[in-house]
Parts: structure tokens; sequence; C-alpha cells
């Protein structure tokens, strides 16, 4: 009798460890999916219409070319899980630029985080921060010699 008994305790014993690891599994993975809602200002949730794209070059650190687009069409959207969407086109020297990805975003009074699914990441310098007008400015790089700083308004 104690030699059937002991296979059984034991295959029991392993189902509840095995029981318990997944548990562990399933909640550590709920837990790594979500943002931290302090880490997400409620003041951008929703979509966010891009009326303006301002550009400014600089080579060797000088200021050089200032291009503005009054009339770029599309919008970024901030969800309230820490996602989003870019998908706004603006004109610079007759040339169109689309902006078309998905991201996860964080902010703070200061700037705004834009971890991008399918390009580079951003950071959104804040200038305006209203309930129905944003502005932030951000930089590309372009090359050891060039960037440019752009400026987005975004309003609801």
């Amino acid at each position: 009798m104690f030699i059937v008994n002991f296979p059984l305790k034991l295959i029991r014993r392993r189902a509840m460890i095995n029981k318990v690891f997944f548990f562990l599994l399933l909640l550590s993975c709920c837990l790594s999916s979500c943002k931290d809602e302090e880490q997400l200002d409620a003041t951008l949730f929703g979509t966010w219409n891009v009326t303006k794209v301002h550009g400014q070059q600089y080579v060797n650190g000088n200021a050089g070319l200032q291009l503005t687009d009054n009339n770029p069409t599309g919008y970024i959207r901030f969800d309230e899980d820490g996602t989003g969407e870019q998908n706004y086109t603006f004109t610079l020297f007759g040339t169109a630029y689309p902006t078309v990805n998905e991201f996860s975003w964080e902010a703070d009074a200061a700037e705004i985080r834009v971890d991008r699914f399918n390009a580079s990441d951003l950071v959104w310098r804040r200038i305006t921060n209203e309930a129905i007008k944003q502005e932030a400015t951000y930089n590309i790089v372009v090359d050891a010699t060039q960037n440019w700083d752009y400026t987005l308004t975004l309003e609801k």
C-alpha cells in the first residue's frame, strides 16, 4: 500500500507545483504588459489633429533652413492603455512626408516619450501642454553634421 500511495503523492505534488508555476507566469505577463497609470498623462488621451509642422535644420550646429507646413493632414492618437497611432502627412519644399506608425508612449509635464514599433523612438519636449492644444519639439539626426528640430502642433 505504501508503494502505491507514494507515486500518487508525488503526482499530486508535481501537479500543484505546475499550477503555481503557471499562475506566477500568467501574473508576471499581465503585470509586465500594463503601463503604470502615473506614466500616462490623461490630458493626451484621444485623437489629436496635426495642425502645423515646423522644421529647423542645423548644419554643424548652425541654424539653416526653416520650413513650415500650416496645412498638414492627419492625426496622432494616444490611447489610455499607453499605445497609440501616428497617421499624418506634412509637406516641406514640395515633398510630402507621410508618418504612419503604431507606438507605445509615456508622458510627464516636460516630455512625451514615443516608442515607435517600426521606426526609431522619439522624445518630444513639450512647449504647450493644454487640454485642447499640444506643441512639442523633437530632433532627428540626419548624419554627423546635420540634424532637424521638428515642432508639431496638435489640436482637439
